[in-house]
């Protein structure tokens, strides 16, 4: 039987080694992600008043909606091709998103002591603290 010959991997092109960087990038800060959440249970449990059975229902679901999902978003994704014609439907889902993150992590930090107002407002001379 024949074996295939095989490509050095000097003769994988550049870009598709960036690719395959940001790829993994992507799924490590995913699963970082995932799990920071699930750590932070407790802490978001008593934030928002919840039980130790409703924090773990929502975080059933979750986790999976988010199992499920990635199999019709492939599909979805498949349908507009590979390459560039694929990256013109998807770097703006993930510029929005990404956007939509930001600007939530704004809104939080706005309202905590010592976060972007609460920063501003040190800042100001002549104004009391407290």
């Amino acid at each position: 039987m024949a074996q295939a010959p095989r490509a050095s991997l000097r003769q994988i092109h550049r870009y598709s080694w960036v690719s395959l960087l940001v790829c993994w990038l992507i799924w490590v800060l995913n699963a970082y992600d995932r799990e920071i959440v699930l750590r932070l249970g407790p802490t978001i449990s008593r934030h928002f008043g919840l039980s130790a059975d409703e924090w773990g229902t929502v975080a059933t679901i979750v986790m999976l909606a988010l199992a499920v999902l990635d199999i019709p978003g492939a599909i979805w994704s498949d349908r507009y091709g590979a390459g560039w014609k694929r990256a013109r439907f998807q770097v703006p889902l993930v510029l929005g998103y990404t956007a939509l993150s930001f600007a939530s992590g704004l809104q939080g930090a706005e309202r905590q002591p010592g976060g972007l107002r609460g920063a501003a407002r040190r800042r100001q001379p002549g104004r009391r603290l407290g």
